[in-house]
């Protein structure tokens, strides 16, 4: 199937969170503070079954508390600074730095003009890779940290994250076909098992 694309700029930050919440958050959602001055947001998403790809530029210096994410998020800062505290972890990651949003616990972050490259599966479908590679229960399975296991590993997300974006974005309906779909979850899937620690 085509993917679906949302674009969206404002000067807003109002439009921008009730977007964000929309797209990542719309049964728990977020909350924002910090200076509305000379806020910049930019926004392109697309959606391809099961599979997203975003990526957003949020300008103003915020501070934002968050429920459990539903489905596997991550996110790649691809320029600006973030730190997030969830539980006992706290992460400060500026350019390259990968993290997994949590899901079992709630958090808060703090960030300056950020620009970071999301990915996003349910969570289904690590389980099942989970499964097929260990024979582990649904219940079974828990991410202790939201950091990569290593710097290399780290990297290795990285480029499949830029690898996934230019799939969906990109002229040619690969993913038009159902099964190459299927099989593009079930790499990230299975790659998520590798490189955060479970």
């Amino acid at each position: 199937m085509p993917a679906d694309i949302t674009q969206m700029t404002t000067h807003d930050p109002d439009q921008a969170l009730d977007q964000l919440n929309l797209l990542y958050a719309p049964d728990r959602p977020m909350r924002f503070s910090g200076d509305r001055a000379h806020f910049d947001f930019s926004l392109r998403a697309a959606q391809a079954g099961e599979l997203h790809g975003g990526r957003v530029r949020h300008a103003m210096t915020t501070h934002s508390r968050h429920a459990p994410f539903e489905g596997f998020l991550t996110a790649t800062v691809l320029s600006g600074a973030i730190g997030w505290h969830s539980g006992p972890e706290q992460l400060l990651l500026r350019g390259g730095g990968v993290m997994r949003y949590p899901t079992t616990a709630r958090s808060d972050a703090t960030w300056t003009d950020l620009t970071v490259a999301l990915l996003r599966i349910p969570m289904e479908a690590v389980q099942q890779a989970a499964h097929a590679q260990t024979g582990t229960g649904s219940a079974d399975l828990r991410f202790p940290t939201l950091a990569p296991v290593s710097p290399a590993m780290g990297r290795r997300w990285r480029t499949l994250t830029g690898f996934v974006h230019r799939m969906l974005t990109t002229d040619g309906g690969m993913l038009d076909s159902p099964l190459v779909l299927a099989h593009l979850i079930d790499l990230i899937a299975a790659n998520a098992l590798t490189v955060f620690p479970n």
